[in-house]
């Protein structure tokens, strides 16, 4: 596995979020637009994670995300 450049994972859903309506999104909408756009992958085995990965993320981060009643996530 190559060692490439990448952003965390929080940077990744915000750049992810700036470009969805409202900047906001569901985890596996996240998931899916990781996966197309290729931003980040787990660095100990390569492997894109999980939308409850991105939800638990979304939740650490409070200062940047609000998860909303519906567990959809959005950029603040």
């Amino acid at each position: 596995m190559s060692k490439r450049k990448q952003p965390f994972l929080h940077n990744a859903m915000k750049t992810i979020l700036e470009e969805c309506p409202n900047n906001t999104a569901t985890p596996p909408k996240i998931f899916e637009l990781n996966i197309n756009e290729d931003l980040y992958r787990r660095p100990k085995d390569g492997n894109y994670p999980e939308d409850w990965q991105i939800l638990l993320r979304a939740k650490k981060y409070r200062s940047l995300f609000r998860v909303l009643e519906n567990d959809d996530i959005q950029l603040l």
